[in-house]
Parts: C-alpha cells; sequence; structure tokens
C-alpha cells in the first residue's frame, strides 16, 4: 500500500503497488463496519465479480479479489492517473466565472463526447442485464489521454431480481447529499430516478439509469445541478416529484440548444413510459445533434429539414435557394409563425397541466402532514394512558398485597389521614363539588345541573351544552362504576392532558376517546346524549384497532349525534403486552373539508375531494359530506355505522387509483381530473379543474 486515495460506503481505496508484475494499481479494501455485516459484504463482493464480468473500455477494469496481510478482503484494479467529472465541471465553472466564456461552446462540445462514452458503457451494461443505480460525476473518471471509465459498482444489481437484505437504514445525515446511501432507499439522493427515490427497487430497469444519466448531461451543458434542496430529505421529495431546476446555463451569455433541451426533457420524463425506451436509443439522438442531424426528441419542421440539406449541398443548391427564398418568403414566414403559435400553445398548454399537478401534490403533503399531526398527538395522549393505566393498576396490585396480609400499605398511612382532613362540611355541600373532586362524570350527570361539570356551556359546534374541563365516562348497562372504580380514577387523573391535546389540534379534531377491554368508555370534550344501551367495545372505532398492534385509520362514519366523522384509533398495551383498549380521534369532516381541501389559489379548481381506494367520495370542498349533520333521531345506536359513500362520476380516474398509486392526471373533455396518494390514510386527494379556465391565456 503506498498511499490513502480515499473512503467511500463500502471500502477505502489506496493507491498500491504489484509486487510481482511491478505495476502501480487501485486497490479496494473492505472497511470493518461492512466486513461485520454479511449483507453488506456480500455486496461488496458482488461489486467486484460483477465489475470484473463487465469487459468494456469504458469500464474500469478489474485485477484481481485478495485478503491483504492484516486479513481484510479487498479488490485491485487499474490505478486512473486524472480527474473526476465532477471536476471537470467545476474546472468549467471556475472559467466561466472569471469572465472567460469564450471557449465554452467548445468545451461543452467536449464534454458531451465524454458522455458519448459513457452512454456506451451504460448500454452495455444494460445489455448484461446489469444496473447501476448510483450514476453520478463523481463516479464518472477521465483519464490523462482522455480515457473514460464508469467506476463504482458498488449497489449495483442484476434486473428483475429480488433486492439483497441490508441490515443499515435509518435516517441519513443531512450533510451527504451526493453520498450513496443504504436501506429502502438507495443511491445518491441528487441523482436518483422518482421510482429509484421512491423505495420502489423492484420496478427499477433501465429507464431508471436513464434518468440519472439525464440529470448527468444537464450539469454538463449548464454547469448547474438540476436537483439541490437544503436537506437530504428535501432533495428526496424533490426527485420523487421530478423537480428540476429550470435548464440555464450559469453564464446567461451561453445558450442551450433547443434540441439538447428535448433530449434532457425527455430523458428526465417524471413517467419511465415517457422516456426513450433503452440507452441505446438515448445515445443514438445525442449523436444525432452532435452530427447536426434532427433528433427524435424534437422533430425537424419541413423548413429545418430543407435547412439542413442546403448545408449539405451549398454549391449545387444555392441558386434554386435563393429563388424560392425569395418568391416564397411571405409564406414562410406565416407558416413560422403559425407554428410557432402552436408549439407555445402546447407548451403553454404542458406548463398548465405540469403546474396543475404541481399545485395538487404540495396539497397532498399539506394534507398529510396535517394528518401526522393528528396521529403525533394520539400518539402523545396513547403514551400517558398507558403509563397512568399501568401504573394504577400496580398501586391496585401493592393495595391488593398489603390487604392480604392484614398490614395497611404505605400508600393507605400516608392518604388514609388526607382523606379525613379533606372531608370538611363545605365539601358536602354540593354533589357536584364533591364529584368534581373526584373528576368522574357520568353520562347521566350532564342531564343535570345539579350533577354535571360546573363548567357546563352551551356550544354551536356541539349542538348542545359540553365541559373542555371534564370528559364524560359512559359504562355499559351490565358495569357497575364500583367494579371498575380505578380504571375511573386514573383515565379521570389525565383531564389536563386531554384539554392540552385539544387545545393544541387544529380545526377538525372533533372528541378525543378511549375504551378499555373493561368497557370503561370515556369521550372528551364532555357531553350527554349516549343511550342507555350503548357499549363503547361495540361501536366500528374500536373494533378498529382492537388487538391490532399499530394505528389505523377507519372509514367515513354517522355516530350517536348524527355527526359524519373519520376515526384514527391507535391500540393499548401494557408493558407486559396485555392488550388494554383503544384511544383515539374523531374528526369532523365537514371542518376537515373546509380547513384542509379548499384550493381558493387555483381559479380553475372545481371541486377537491378525499377518495377511498375503490373511488368512493368520503369529502368534498366545496360542498362537504353530502350528509346534513343531525338530521335524524340522534342518540340510536344505528347510526354508528359506515356510510354508504357516493362513488366518483370518472371511471377512468377510478381505474386510475389502481394503476397509478402514485399520482397521475386525466384530460376529460372540459374537465381536468388529478389524483395523488395520502399515504397517512390510504386514500387519495382527487382536484377537478375547469379545462378551459385551466388552458386560456391570462391577463398580462
Amino acid at each position: 500500500m503506498l498511499r490513502r486515495l480515499g473512503e467511500g460506503a463500502m471500502g477505502e481505496v489506496y493507491a498500491a503497488k504489484d509486487s510481482f508484475l511491478r505495476r502501480r494499481v487501485a486497490f479496494k479494501r473492505m472497511n470493518q463496519a461492512v466486513a461485520k455485516s454479511p449483507a453488506l459484504a456480500a455486496r461488496f463482493l458482488k461489486e467486484a465479480q460483477i465489475t470484473a464480468q463487465l469487459e468494456h473500455p469504458n469500464i474500469i477494469p478489474i485485477y484481481g479479489l485478495e485478503s491483504t496481510a492484516d486479513g481484510s478482503v479487498g479488490y485491485a484494479m487499474k490505478f486512473i492517473e486524472g480527474q473526476t467529472l465532477t471536476d471537470l465541471i467545476e474546472t468549467a465553472r471556475a472559467e466561466v466565472a472569471k469572465g472567460s466564456a469564450a471557449n465554452e461552446l467548445a468545451n461543452m462540445a467536449n464534454r458531451l463526447r465524454i458522455f458519448t462514452r459513457i452512454c456506451d458503457a451504460i448500454a452495455y451494461a444494460h445489455a448484461k442485464s446489469v444496473l447501476h443505480r448510483d450514476l453520478k460525476p463523481d463516479n464518472i473518471m477521465i483519464g490523462r489521454f482522455n480515457q473514460v471509465y464508469v467506476v463504482d459498482w458498488g449497489i449495483c444489481r442484476i434486473m428483475h431480481a429480488e433486492e439483497e437484505a441490508t441490515d443499515t437504514g435509518g435516517p441519513v445525515d443531512a450533510q451527504v447529499q451526493q453520498s450513496t446511501q443504504y436501506g429502502s432507499v438507495i443511491g445518491t439522493p441528487a441523482y436518483m430516478s422518482p421510482e429509484q427515490a421512491a423505495g420502489r427497487n423492484s420496478e427499477l430497469d433501465g429507464r431508471s439509469d436513464m434518468y440519472s444519466l439525464g440529470l448527468i448531461l444537464f450539469e454538463i451543458v449548464s454547469l448547474r445541478q438540476a436537483v439541490i434542496g437544503e436537506s437530504v430529505q428535501d432533495v428526496l421529495v424533490k426527485a420523487v416529484q421530478g423537480q428540476k431546476l429550470p435548464l440555464v446555463h450559469v453564464d446567461p451569455r451561453v445558450r442551450i440548444p433547443s434540441e439538447l433541451r428535448a433530449i434532457i426533457s425527455k430523458a428526465t420524463a417524471l413517467l419511465p413510459k415517457d422516456r426513450y425506451a433503452s440507452i441505446s436509443e438515448f445515445t443514438a439522438d445525442l449523436r444525432r445533434y452532435r452530427n447536426g442531424e434532427a433528433v427524435a426528441a424534437l422533430p425537424d419542421t419541413w423548413l429545418l429539414q430543407v435547412m439542413r440539406w442546403i448545408s449539405r449541398n451549398r454549391g449545387a443548391t444555392l441558386a434554386a435557394v435563393v429563388f424560392l427564398l425569395l418568391m416564397g418568403l411571405g409564406g414562410i414566414l406565416t407558416l413560422q409563425l403559425r407554428h410557432a403559435a402552436q408549439v407555445a400553445k402546447e407548451r403553454r398548454h404542458r406548463q398548465r397541466l405540469q403546474s396543475l399537478m404541481l399545485s395538487v401534490s404540495q396539497h397532498g403533503h399539506k394534507i398529510d402532514n396535517q394528518l401526522h399531526d393528528y396521529e403525533a398527538l394520539l400518539h402523545e395522549l396513547v403514551g400517558r394512558t398507558v403509563e397512568a393505566l399501568t401504573r394504577g393498576e400496580r398501586t391496585s396490585n401493592t393495595d391488593d398485597a398489603s390487604a392480604n396480609t392484614g398490614k395497611p400499605s404505605a400508600r393507605n398511612k400516608t392518604t388514609k389521614p388526607a382523606k379525613k382532613a379533606r372531608r370538611t362540611p363545605h365539601d358536602q355541600e354540593s354533589p357536584q363539588a364533591e364529584t368534581e373532586t373526584k373528576g368522574i362524570f357520568f353520562n347521566e350527570d350532564f342531564g343535570s345541573p345539579s350533577r354535571g361539570p360546573s363548567d357546563l356551556a352551551d356550544s354551536d359546534r356541539y349542538g348542545q351544552k359540553i365541559s373542555l374541563n371534564y370528559p364524560v365516562f359512559k359504562l355499559p348497562m351490565q358495569v357497575s362504576p364500583e367494579s371498575v372504580r380505578g380504571e375511573l380514577t386514573t383515565l379521570s387523573s389525565l383531564r389536563k392532558s386531554f384539554r392540552a391535546t385539544y387545545d393544541r389540534s387544529h380545526l377538525g379534531l372533533f372528541r378525543l376517546f378511549i375504551t378499555l377491554t373493561s368497557g370503561v368508555h370515556l369521550a372528551y370534550p364532555g357531553r350527554g346524549g349516549f343511550p342507555a344501551a350503548y357499549d363503547g367495545r361495540d361501536r366500528p372505532k374500536y373494533k378498529l384497532a382492537q388487538n391490532q398492534r399499530e394505528l389505523r385509520w377507519g372509514n367515513v362514519y354517522l355516530d350517536i349525534f348524527d355527526e359524519p366523522l373519520i376515526a384514527c384509533s391507535f391500540p393499548l398495551y401494557s408493558d407486559t403486552d396485555k392488550f388494554l383498549g383503544v384511544a383515539g380521534v374523531d374528526l369532523l369532516l365537514p371542518e376537515l373539508a373546509e380547513s384542509l381541501l379548499a384550493l381558493p389559489n387555483v381559479p380553475a379548481v372545481r371541486k377537491v375531494m378525499l377518495v377511498d381506494p375503490k373511488g368512493r367520495i368520503g369529502t368534498s370542498w366545496p360542498d362537504g359530506t353530502g350528509v346534513s349533520r343531525r338530521e335524524g333521531a340522534v342518540g340510536t345506536l344505528h347510526r354508528n355505522q359506515t356510510l354508504n359513500l357516493k362513488p366518483l362520476s370518472y371511471p377512468d380516474v377510478i381505474t386510475a387509483l389502481q394503476d397509478e398509486p402514485t399520482g397521475g392526471l386525466r384530460e376529460l373533455g372540459r374537465e381536468v381530473v388529478v389524483h395523488y396518494p395520502i399515504s397517512s390514510l390510504g386514500w387519495f386527494l382527487v382536484v377537478v379543474a375547469d379545462r378551459v379556465a385551466l388552458l386560456q391565456p391570462r391577463p398580462r
């Protein structure tokens, strides 16, 4: 080993000397972290095997695999004296920054020549069914004599093979946007295709590498990175959505030809089906551009075809061309103007549709973030509830043990005198005061002014008197308060947590609830109106998470108060893995529709809907759920059931929900319909826009 050249995610690279053949080589040695992981060690060895089998002039050759004197494993490969493509781009950028842009077009042509050879290497690898998956300027080496090599095949993969297991993952460092990441999302975030950034590794084919090459070509011609962000997560979001910076050269004096723009746009299309069919087609189009021929990504008009033919036959056709130009100047100008108008119209059409799709995706993320906030509030409430129930259970067990031995516990010794001291005549003046001291109010108490909470007040939102300081308890008919006194006391002690959670929530959180396996049901804010036969364990929101292991969102339903709601339920388990019950939140759909769905800043939008995977409308803006609140007999148990939701009136969109789960757009007559997934719910955001209003020219 002569000297250390650098370090990557899989190992360290050294300049070394082959003692037998007396030649200098590069030696990549597996680092200790990889050696301890069977999955990563297998990936390291696979990199050496696959690279060695790719015998191409532009793929770095492998000389041999061996273990070093210290017992580590590595492989020797050709030593390249030169620079990376990143270094070449930075040098060109520095020259332009100094004001010396005169040679930029010539330098760009040289970079395109290098890029064509990179594409040849990747086309060869794809012919061998190998995906690189980490193409970026840092992994392109340029030798002193203009040799070009594609290096670092550490996360390559055989097409259509299952993804290897890896024991790495978790959050990525916010400072490593240009570094290779491992986990469900594999690769370098700034150069990933949308499908690779979304972690759909089993779907990747050659068009994913093509997308990365398109981003490199973007950087080669503009000297600007195509995808940037404030953090890795920000870059990944942009990569999933296919967002790129505008294709503009760092020097405004340098114009990027429209043919190159079209080639880059086609190679980096959001959907794989819209890209070139193969790297070979991509490279062929680029060579056509370099040879001055028409490119497939931007077919020539007939005038341009004639101009190209003239440029190749100047002497023989000069007189005829001049004559035709003079005679047909007026007609040509007219046709060109019409063509330009049509191109501008089509471009405006695409831009408006892309802008609508971007607005819908951003709005979908906003809704997802709001629902995740509700989930976070529920997680906190569940944590406090489980802690209180577990602590109460341990205390109860201690008291039982003391009773069995005939000796009072330490808790009993300290609390009994205190209880006697608090039992003053003033406390016994009012049943309401005694109940508030305990903090336990049952459904029946809310119907009696003398027994209900002192803060009971009328609420327009709930249509009756409610308490924000105390929850309401409802027990099944067969359960007595004495048999569950400990659980009632424990849950009552959490009323300040309920108030804090309710106050922190945004508009739309309608109710917090807890239902235990014993039948104890708590609802906050406190209000009466439960029928005598009500049992929280029979309700859909309890069964939604009963004996489950994770948070669950339910379907739209009407509760006993005739409110259109959607529930988010979470199972409660003790530290001994005992199922205790269910906690959750109810969200009021009309409020959600008003606060989350409205898109007032997009004038062409006519309707915004939340739709389940079967194409049924849960709620919509501006016309809500289509269900009137309190339209039936309030308090009837049969109303706590899933609603019969209306289906979308667009069969093509219902089909697209299954075929395009990551989102899509449909132009249907006078309407444009966009759908985008809401990951927390497992539903879709569907937006209907007026096509004419969307595409019509806007006033300047």
